[in-house]
C-alpha cells in the first residue's frame, strides 16, 4: 500500500487548477490595484507624517538607534514569520482563506517597495516619473531614470551636429 505525503496531496491539488495567462493578468491586477496601491496610499496617512512617506522607519530607527532599513527588515519580518507559518500549514493540510493569504503576502510585497524606496533615497538612485503623473513642480528636483539620462545625452548629441 503506498502511503501520500502533504508535498504529493499539494502537487496533486496544483495540477488540477491552471491559472492561464489572462486569469493571472487580471489577477495581478486585482491585487495591485486593492492590497498594493489602495493599502499603501489608505496607510499613509496613519504612518506618514508631513510629506515624507518613509517617515515612520526614520523614526522607528532613530528611537532604536538602528538605521531605517534595519527598522523596515524588523517590520517586516512579522509578515514574513506569518507567510512561513503559512506554508508550514500547507504541509500539514491546515488551509486559510484567500483573503488572509493575499493580505499576508501583499503586506510583505508591500515593504519590500517601502525598502526600495529608502534605498533609493539613501543612495539617491534615480526613479521614473511616469508621463501620466503631469509636470513635476520643479523639473531640476526629479530625478531621471537611467534611460531618461541616455537618451537625454544621445539627443544632445544629435542636436550638436
Amino acid at each position: 500500500m503506498k502511503t501520500t505525503n502533504a508535498v504529493e496531496i499539494l502537487k496533486a491539488r496544483y495540477r488540477r487548477n491552471k491559472m492561464k495567462h489572462a486569469d493571472f493578468e487580471n489577477y495581478l491586477n486585482y491585487l495591485i490595484d486593492t492590497h498594493i496601491k489602495g493599502k499603501m496610499c489608505s496607510k499613509s496617512k496613519e504612518y506618514a507624517r508631513g510629506d515624507d512617506k518613509l517617515y515612520n522607519f526614520k523614526k522607528s530607527a532613530q528611537q532604536d538607534g538602528i538605521t531605517p532599513v534595519e527598522a523596515l527588515r524588523g517590520m517586516d519580518l512579522k509578515h514574513r514569520t506569518s507567510i512561513t507559518d503559512m506554508l508550514d500549514d500547507l504541509l500539514k493540510d491546515v488551509t486559510h482563506p484567500q483573503e488572509m493569504w493575499e493580505e499576508k503576502i501583499t503586506d510583505h510585497v508591500n515593504y519590500m517597495f517601502l525598502l526600495l524606496a529608502l534605498l533609493a533615497e539613501e543612495y539617491g538612485w534615480n526613479y521614473v516619473q511616469p508621463a501620466d503623473w503631469g509636470p513635476a513642480e520643479d523639473p531640476n528636483k526629479v530625478n531621471k531614470s537611467l534611460y531618461t539620462q541616455m537618451m537625454d545625452s544621445v539627443q544632445g548629441d544629435s542636436d550638436e551636429k
